[in-house]
């Protein structure tokens, strides 16, 4: 069989469970196939845990710190993808520019050019800033390392050097929001205080502009989050808006008034949206500047290209934008593309769950769950959500590899539990 080249784009959940599944169904079939997995950067960023890297090991100084928060965090998409390298899986690091569809290449910000048979579109998504001005330079974003590292160097400055109050806001009381300023006001309650105990608690303030937090979940979830947000000390300011972030100070607007709040750190959570290149790939969008796809995950006016996860809006099969979904769908494209290859008519996607499951941890050793219909809280929760942490691990490592990773990262993180 000649070889076909297949592209997946980006390297996240969707991007490389696509390319093991792939990879396997290849292989099985006796597929002469080249499955190149590209993103921009080296390393998988398991991003459930970027708040950990925020609030973590403030008191051991160095190198030697940044490492042991990072190890439990970011993976090395080699060693991702290694078992896979005898069906043809391979890595690429490169950052994609555009997409010419009908020539069937992909371009790279290198020069370099990908010829592919199919393509995969997996880049999910982009902290969505609703064009508020200020946000994009002055707030830190819950989104990367990078921005995960900066909220910990400010931290521990007003750990090691002040003697004021530190004022800290989260726009955004979503999961993200809701979970980072629970996390953080924990981490200043359990760890901080035992050795600073004279040290001025922050202020942490969790702004939202729709009338309560986590607004789309059920109310008996939302309640048990509000009492422990109140109970960590946590001001909730709910049919807020921020208006205007300012270097030092945010303009925010409620019951119709303007309040300029003096601050030391905002951290953004307002939701995602599409990426903006996206618009440079030449292929069908919603609206919303999400790729347009049918029920079979494919692009709609394409036969060979495919999208998934956050960049993608599917047409009467909804998913939200959880690793649990990204997952799912990829074996859904996998098999298509293999049956593509094969001569054989694609499946439409069918969500293996028509809820999902989703659990929220809340500082310490708690967490809130809605499971199956079924809420609770505590630390049944807490221990549910390392478990959905090595479930998420095991699905793009080998097994020993993700035993090591989880173990390495729940020793370490426990620390701030």
């Amino acid at each position: 069989m000649e070889q076909k080249n297949i592209v997946i784009l980006g390297g996240g959940f969707a991007g490389i469970r696509t390319a093991l599944d792939l990879g396997s169904l290849c292989h099985k079939r006796g597929m002469n196939c080249d499955i190149a997995v590209v993103d921009k950067m080296r390393e998988h960023l398991f991003t459930p845990l970027l708040y950990e890297i925020a609030t973590g090991l403030l008191e051991e100084r160095g190198h030697s710190a940044d490492s042991a928060l990072q190890k439990g965090a970011c993976l090395s998409f080699d060693e991702c993808l290694v078992k896979a390298k005898k069906a043809g899986v391979r890595f690429v690091h490169a950052e994609v520019t555009g997409v010419d569809a009908s020539s069937r290449i992909v371009k790279c910000a290198s020069g370099d050019s990908m010829p592919f048979d199919h393509l995969v579109i997996a880049l999910g998504s982009e902290v969505n800033d609703y064009g508020i001005a200020g946000i994009a330079k002055n707030a830190v974003m819950m989104k990367s390392l990078a921005g995960a590292e900066y909220i910990r160097r400010r931290i521990s400055e007003f750990v090691t050097g002040s003697d004021r109050e530190f004022n800290i806001i989260i726009g955004g009381a979503g999961a993200t929001g809701v979970e980072t300023s629970a996390e953080l006001a924990n981490f200043f309650q359990s760890r901080v205080y035992k050795t600073k105990p004279a040290l001025a608690a922050p202020h942490i303030t969790l702004v939202e502009a729709q009338d309560d937090i986590l607004s789309s979940f059920k109310p008996s979830l939302r309640k048990i989050a509000r009492e422990r947000l109140h109970q960590l000390g946590i001001e909730i300011l709910v049919n807020t808006n921020i208006v205007e972030a300012r270097e030092g100070s945010v303009v925010i607007k409620s019951v119709g008034a303007l309040l300029n709040k003096q601050i030391d750190l905002l951290i953004w959570a307002g939701g995602i949206k599409a990426p903006d290149f996206l618009k440079n790939f030449g292929v069908a969008l919603t609206e919303k500047g999400f790729i347009d796809v049918d029920e079979n995950l494919r692009v709609i006016g394409s036969e060979n290209i495919w999208a998934l996860g956050d960049c993608a809006s599917v047409r009467n099969r909804p998913a939200p934008a959880l690793a649990q979904a990204a997952v799912s769908q990829a074996g859904a494209v996998a098999k298509n593309i293999a049956s593509a290859l094969a001569g054989e008519k694609p499946s439409a996607f069918a969500p293996k769950r028509k809820k999902w499951n989703v659990v929220i941890p809340l500082g310490g050793k708690f967490a809130v769950a809605d499971v199956n219909g079924f809420v609770f809280s505590g630390i049944l929760a807490y221990a549910l959500s390392k478990f959905i942490g090595f479930w998420y691990i095991i699905r793009i490592l080998p097994f020993f590899g993700a035993v090591s990773v989880w173990l390495r990262g729940a020793i370490v993180y426990a620390k701030n539990d």
